[in-house]
């Protein structure tokens, strides 16, 4: 698998990739997460112009399509996952991507198990707790669906249709 492309440490486009994945995470663009993006005004908070915003989410979803796709599926593995939550280490700046993460999982009333995948990586790297993601709190179907045999979250299959 390629990897992504590199961003620095604690810079706006590290931060704000870790909210496109949770977007793309459910497999879909929904209108509902646009229009929370667009409420909470997460690009300009994050220090990005709309083009910015949109040259990121073209090239992530282009690193995505760049890696191998079999039964169109892209997976991002627990080290690719690991290096995105790894370059964002500022408390106050994972609070901000956390927030925006959960407010787009929020955004269609249900929780995927790819938008679970990237609230639990928050969790495993970040020790931090989504607040407002009340599905979280049935942490036998998080295990049940998230998590492999070693008991971290192991790999988040976006389906293609998402990218």
């Amino acid at each position: 698998m390629n990897s992504l492309r590199f961003y620095p440490r604690n810079s706006a486009h590290a931060a704000a990739r870790i909210v496109v994945l949770a977007m793309l995470s459910d497999g879909q663009l929904q209108p509902a997460e646009l229009a929370i993006l667009e409420a909470v005004a997460a690009p300009t908070r994050l220090g990005l112009s709309r083009q910015e915003w949109h040259d990121l989410m073209h090239d992530f979803c282009t690193d995505l399509l760049a890696s191998a796709c079999p039964d169109s599926e892209c997976l991002i593995d627990a080290r690719m996952v690991s290096g995105m939550f790894a370059d964002v280490d500022d408390d106050a700046l994972r609070a901000l991507v956390l927030s925006f993460c959960t407010a787009l999982v929020n955004a269609d009333g249900q929780i995927h198990r790819g938008e679970y995948i990237v609230l639990l990586a928050a969790i495993d790297h970040w020790d931090l707790y989504p607040v407002g993601a009340g599905l979280l709190d049935r942490p036998e179907l998080v295990q049940f669906m998230c998590r492999g045999t070693s008991g971290k979250v192991e790999a988040l299959r976006i389906p293609e249709c998402a990218l």
